[in-house]
């Protein structure tokens, strides 16, 4: 007797959703086109006009795409309408929210349309609702057959059928050129190319390359109906596991918490991974079991020229700043413990940086069918498991073993005089470049501006030069990019490229006296810019800390207050903590006799005013730690 196959096929994405969310039938087998056109309201050939993109009110990114409509096969349509979703690119910024593919001007697809919600249209079928029929610019040369979905539709419809009536295009909101989707250099030689297993353009975290995990939190306000807490927590340590195992990528977990909105949602560069194992929010979309993916971001100078996340073997990333994973809870098919395994390890594969193995729903490669990135579940209770192709897609982002070099972003609050200062240094920042496998690197310094000042680099050692000025300019926030100058250093170990290490004067401090402290600095802490000798002077030492009065304005610390200092202030269940000036650079070093002092490896870029690091275990001996300030 033949048994019937259980329900256990739920269709599986990343969630492509042209301007909605994306609609998929219940089914134990992925939709065929037959059954895609039958479920849709309309069904048209369309060509891609333009792509404009948008920040909406909340602040996130969303693109609007003109169609022109080239043929009906079903419904009724005006030449042209708009899809809008969220997503998309947009000054130097890319989201990839829903699993959207990269539409490009000029293409020809074929869409399976539903009903209108909020005068916004929506695909069937998830990705395969918008079948790419001919690149931009292909057109058929004389006798050439037709792409197999356009004559299997024209079969279906040989001539147009009554539907749903898609409506006029009109522009709503203020809209901006998005740029043509760039591909960076020609991809790896590889088994597998960027072009068949990334989301484009490539993207990645640096955190990796630093040996730093990728830190996440979670959010379990709802699970699926019968599955526990604890089993939904193993299946997320599986899938995060399966990952590890094959790459050079490590997860740390950060606690249990309620985001109170949708993680693809939530605005926070912070560089987590916020895995939401519910969809209370309404982010996912009924009959998908989960949606991964992520917010990215560029420097234009890289954009041809290694990304903002570097190159690996000659293909260049952009810097993956956030990700998520949002799990439909009311979706039957995520009650099953292996089945909601392998939906998030496939989500968390999104938020990697991985596209679909495929989205052909009769594929018959084995080696694309069976990769958990397939745009479909498999119904066989494999869970975490990867195979081929998922291992060689994740060694073009994060290969095991390998890392590229890295740096870290440097901030200088520049001090303006109209003669050469006495203490320079206070315009200078050391720049390092750093490799987990100690590779000798070579460096270089890329696009340095001309307004404001000029930057000179010996390679160690960044100098700033600024324009004299006659006052202060405000401190910029260091935290949200901005700046009045900058430059870029990059590290090479001859095969892989650092991200670019961005270096930011975000201040101008002006300096009547020429000897490195800021007037209005000299002024809040002495009363006067006027330095008097053996108390206010650069290298006086009021409080008697054992720092000088230039050394306590670099540190940012109080020059009449001894207690105001740079010191360790705890050092408890292993983790050390010290006063710290946000977005400076900290090593640590230990010793056996307070003579001799050796680097533990960890440098650290705090973003608050407290520092941490971890302390390495040292069981058998006494061991002193020092931290240090990258001047």
């Amino acid at each position: 007797m033949i048994h019937p196959r259980p329900l256990l096929s739920f269709l599986l994405t990343c969630c492509f959703s042209l301007g909605f969310s994306a609609a998929f039938a219940a089914s134990t087998q992925p939709l065929s086109l037959a059954e895609r056109a039958q479920r849709s309201g309309a069904v048209c050939l369309g060509t891609v006009e333009t792509l404009t993109a948008y920040r909406g009110e909340d602040g996130l990114i969303y693109t609007t795409a003109t169609l022109r409509i080239d043929e009906r096969f079903k419904g009724s349509a005006p030449e042209r309408i708009a899809v809008t979703y969220r997503g998309g690119l947009l000054d130097d910024e890319g989201e990839t929210v829903l699993g959207m593919p990269a539409l490009k001007t000029g293409e020809e697809r074929l869409f399976f349309f539903s009903e209108h919600v909020s005068e916004r249209l929506k695909t069937v079928g998830g990705p395969a609702g918008a079948i790419k029929v001919r690149a931009a610019g292909m057109r058929p040369q004389g006798t050439q057959e037709e792409p197999a979905p356009l004559r299997k539709i024209r079969e279906l419809y040989p001539e147009p059928a009554d539907g749903m009536e898609l409506l006029d295009f009109e522009t709503t909101q203020a809209e901006a050129e998005t740029p043509e989707t760039e591909e960076g250099p020609e991809a790896v030689p590889a088994s597998l190319t960027a072009e068949e297993s990334l989301l484009l353009p490539p993207r990645r975290s640096i955190l990796p390359d630093r040996g730093e995990p990728i830190r996440y939190l979670v959010d379990i306000d709802d699970l699926p109906n019968g599955l526990s807490q604890s089993e939904a927590m193993e299946a997320l340590e599986n899938a995060l596991a399966a990952w590890e195992e094959v790459s050079a990528v490590r997860f740390a977990f950060e606690g249990i918490t309620s985001f109170g909105q949708a993680a693809s949602n939530v605005d926070s560069n912070d560089n987590r991974l916020r895995i939401q194992l519910h969809d209370s929010y309404g982010a996912v979309g009924e009959f998908v079991l989960g949606i991964g993916g992520h917010h990215y971001i560029w420097f234009s100078e890289f954009k041809a020229d290694g990304g903002s996340g570097g190159t690996l073997d000659g293909l260049g990333f952009h810097r993956v700043t956030r990700s998520y994973v949002v799990m439909n809870h009311e979706e039957s098919g995520n009650a099953t413990p292996a089945t909601f395994e392998a939906a998030l390890t496939h989500e968390i594969g999104h938020a990697l940086g991985l596209d679909h193995s495929s989205e052909d729903g009769d594929e018959d490669d084995p080696y694309l069918r069976e990769a958990i990135m397939y745009f479909t579940i498999h119904g066989d209770g494999r869970g975490a498991t990867l195979n081929a192709w998922d291992e060689d897609a994740i060694a073009l982002v994060h290969p095991e073993g390998e890392t590229a070099p890295y740096g870290f972003e440097r901030v200088i609050r520049a001090v303006s005089s109209s003669e050469p200062l006495e203490n320079p240094e206070v315009n200078q920042v050391s720049v390092r470049g750093y490799h987990l496998n100690e590779i000798e690197l070579t460096d270089e310094l890329l696009y340095p501006t001309e307004n404001g000042g000029s930057f000179d680099w010996d390679g160690k050692v960044l100098t700033f030069t600024p324009t004299p000025y006659g006052e202060d300019l405000p401190l910029l926030d260091p935290a949200d990019g901005s700046w009045y100058a900058r430059a870029y250093i990059r590290f090479d170990d001859g095969i892989n490229q650092s991200a670019p290490v961005q270096i930011r004067i975000i201040q101008y401090l002006h300096d009547t006296h020429a000897n490195g402290l800021p007037d209005s600095w000299a002024e809040e802490h002495f009363g006067t810019a006027t330095p008097e000798e053996g108390f206010s002077g650069p290298h006086d030492d009021p409080d008697g800390d054992g720092f000088t009065n230039l050394q306590e304005f670099l540190l940012g610390t109080d020059p009449l207050d001894s207690r105001s200092r740079f010191a360790i202030s705890s050092m408890e269940d292993n983790v050390l903590e010290f006063p710290a000036r946000p977005f400076d650079v900290y090593e640590l070093f230990e010793s056996t006799d307070l003579e001799n002092w050796h680097s533990t490896g960890q440098v650290v870029q705090p973003t608050a005013d407290t520092g941490h690091f971890s302390l390495p275990s040292r069981e058998d001996k006494r061991i002193f730690f020092r931290v240090n300030l990258v001047e």
